[in-house]
């Protein structure tokens, strides 16, 4: 008998603790068990996870401020999951005030935005190049206007917006102030070309030219993977990721300017000049209405020795001589190509001296074949910017037009 009772208390301990265990687990599943995630909004992109993003049938970002309309689009991983756009119109205070300032050549009126990306209430940078686009404002033409962004020193940079279905389009890496500007009168009278580009290929491969000649071809004859000088180059094209061939050995690669710390406190010095003779020897192809601002000598500017600092570009050279010495200067910039392209210097323009012409630069007698912001400057360098009519074989620089 004693050893039947041992038995049934042995099965009942038995049971007992299997309950106990079976409510435990219970218990710790109903408490601890991660919470549920709700299933991602596609037509939320900002609840989108990177997965999400890579396989979405709207694939990237697509971000929209609903108070101005203004839109952001991105492939995957150029703006990180959750990021929101803010937009502040600016219609007031110093701020405005230095727009108005930074405009007035241009603008007949204009529109200033404080666009920003933000996650987690800080703002970010995308990862990459991403694609805005800003509603027309009520009375202007979208075939006059420009978008400018403007720097906290009152610089501004066209971004060559294009205009399609009442918005205005561009690319860009970073946001800051930005404007939407009905061009003057005055300011279209003095360009006499269309501020916008239906199709910017053509001027544009003459910033990145076919390194041939003085502007440089390595001398190889199959596509590699770098360069002599260190550059990156994809197998498949032949160009490094900006579209630039890859430079003569010996000379200096290009930059990012997004990666590159100036340094002010390291100060050298180098020459610069800018020059537009050949224009002279071609006036049956000048645009007679320039004759105004057409140096007789075509000197726009004598040999000057500038200070500069570590880091600076040839881009930041020119922008500060030019604005210290009141000689007018206008830019775009280019995201295919991550640098600046020169329209214009002194209101002498691309295409004022027939369809080949425009701005070229040399460092040390060397055309680059790329932009003017991506060409690092070293002590005693001399800078020559020299206006071509013909894709610089008039100049010594064949096919290296614009260089900015």
């Amino acid at each position: 008998m004693e050893f039947v009772k041992k038995q049934w208390w042995h099965k009942a301990t038995k049971i007992g603790l299997a309950a106990i265990c079976v409510i435990a687990v219970l218990v710790s599943a109903f408490f601890f068990a991660p919470e549920a995630k709700p299933k991602p909004n596609a037509s939320d992109s900002s609840a989108l996870t990177s997965a999400d993003l890579a396989t979405s049938a709207t694939p990237g970002t697509d971000i929209t401020d609903p108070a101005t309309g203004i839109n952001v689009t991105a492939k995957p991983g150029v703006v990180p999951e959750g990021a929101m756009i803010t937009v502040v119109p600016v219609e007031s205070g110093n701020t405005y005030a230095l727009a108005q300032d930074t405009l007035k050549t241009v603008a007949a009126k204009f529109k200033l935005y404080d666009i920003s990306l933000m996650r987690k209430n800080a703002v970010i940078a995308p990862n990459g190049t991403v694609t805005a686009a800003i509603p027309l404002p009520d009375g202007y033409d979208g075939e006059t206007c420009k978008v400018y962004s403007i720097d906290s020193e009152g610089e501004k940079t066209d971004f060559k917006a294009q205009s399609a279905d009442g918005r205005l389009t561009f690319d860009t890496a970073h946001f800051s102030l930005y404007a939407v500007v009905q061009l003057s009168d005055e300011y279209l009278q003095a360009r006499k070309t269309p501020p916008n580009y239906p199709d910017t290929t053509a001027a544009q491969s003459n910033q990145t030219p076919s390194a041939t000649g003085e502007s440089g071809n390595s001398g190889t004859s199959a596509p590699t993977t770098s360069s002599p000088s260190g550059m990156v180059i994809d197998p498949n094209t032949g160009k490094d990721k900006y579209n630039t061939d890859p430079v003569p050995e010996g000379k200096p690669a290009p930059v990012e300017p997004e990666n590159v710390t100036v340094d002010k406190n390291k100060a050298h010095t180098c020459t610069l000049s800018i020059r537009c003779g050949a224009i002279l020897n071609n006036m049956d192809l000048f645009n007679k209405e320039k004759l105004s601002v057409l140096p007789s000598d075509g000197t726009v500017l004598l040999p000057a020795t500038v200070t500069f600092y570590e880091n600076e570009s040839v881009f930041d050279v020119l922008k500060r001589v030019t604005r210290e010495k009141r000689i007018h200067m206008e830019f775009v910039f280019t995201p295919m190509y991550n640098s600046v392209y020169i329209e214009g210097i002194h209101n002498l323009y691309e295409f004022d001296c027939g369809s080949l012409s425009g701005w070229m630069y040399k460092v040390n007698g060397w055309f680059p074949n790329y932009g003017a912001s991506r060409y690092l400057l070293k002590q005693g360098d001399m800078i020559e910017w020299v206006y071509t009519c013909d894709l610089g074989k008039d100049v010594g620089g064949y096919y290296a037009v614009g260089g900015g």
